[in-house]
């Protein structure tokens, strides 16, 4: 019996530039949030929801979850993902909840919208 790793062993040097070249569109659609931007739109959401996808598989093709120094790092990317799925979903309510027409009334609407924008 070998004692072996199944999967190939790279050292943090030759795994950084990976993480820099699989990560620098997830990046690009984080900084979109530092601009000056009342409204996010699902447009947005969805694009974050795609490259938090796209890097949480590089990173768990990697096995980042089983190291210690990435694990961390895994779980935020996750996180971020599971936030821009809750936003897209909350935006669509947002951007829709006219057309329910639930009967609430305008301050009830009003304040729903608010807590929502908050959210």
């Amino acid at each position: 019996m070998s004692s072996q790793s199944l999967s190939k062993i790279i050292t943090e040097k030759e795994f950084l530039p990976l993480v820099y070249q699989a990560s620098v569109n997830l990046f690009k659609a984080l900084n979109y949030l530092k601009k000056d931007s009342s409204e996010i739109t699902k447009t947005y959401y969805a694009a974050l929801n795609k490259e938090t996808d796209l890097f949480e598989d590089f990173l768990d093709n990697h096995g980042a979850r089983e190291n210690r120094t990435w694990v961390v790092f895994s779980e935020s990317v996750a996180s971020i993902r599971n936030f821009a799925i809750a936003g897209f979903q909350l935006r669509h309510v947002l951007d829709r909840y006219e057309t329910y027409a639930l009967g609430d009334s305008k301050r009830d609407t009003a304040h729903f919208q608010k807590k929502a924008d908050d959210a």
